[in-house]
């Protein structure tokens, strides 16, 4: 919301700037080849195309096999065959808990509609509810 008064004010510059930083590739940006500022240079170059991978979550050592969003977004679960579940900051991608307790591969996780709890189903034929908020099994 920092920038409402100049979008609002001047949304044909924020267009016109924008077009700077999408891909060469782009849809957009050959349409409106002709309306790039030429007094603006972008460095390091914006390249042809972008990856749809927004992020790359590392730190399970067997397969996942199952991942959730919670319901506001702000985080990830994941449940993996290395008997383990971690929570994940969706938009840092670092780990921010990583519950211990199941004894075998965990399939699936599943947020609470609040958000505040997390089950888990394994292998071990246990369900377990988490507290996220203390980051205790309930």
């Amino acid at each position: 919301m920092a920038h409402k008064w100049a979008i609002e004010n001047t949304p044909l510059q924020a267009y016109a700037s924008a077009l700077l930083f999408s891909p060469r590739g782009s849809l957009t940006r050959r349409l409106f080849l002709h309306k790039e500022p030429i007094h603006i240079e972008v460095r390091p170059a914006i390249g042809d195309s972008w990856s749809a991978c927004l992020s790359t979550l590392q730190g399970h050592s067997g397969p996942v096999y199952s991942v959730a969003f919670s319901h506001d977004s702000a985080r990830l679960a994941s449940a993996s065959n290395d008997i383990t579940v971690k929570i994940w900051d969706q938009s840092s991608g670092a780990r921010m808990l990583a519950p211990e307790g199941h004894s075998g591969p965990v399939n699936s996780v599943a947020f609470s509609h609040d958000s505040a709890r997390l089950a888990s189903a394994s292998n071990d034929m246990t369900v377990k509810i988490w507290d996220l908020s203390r980051g205790v099994r309930l």
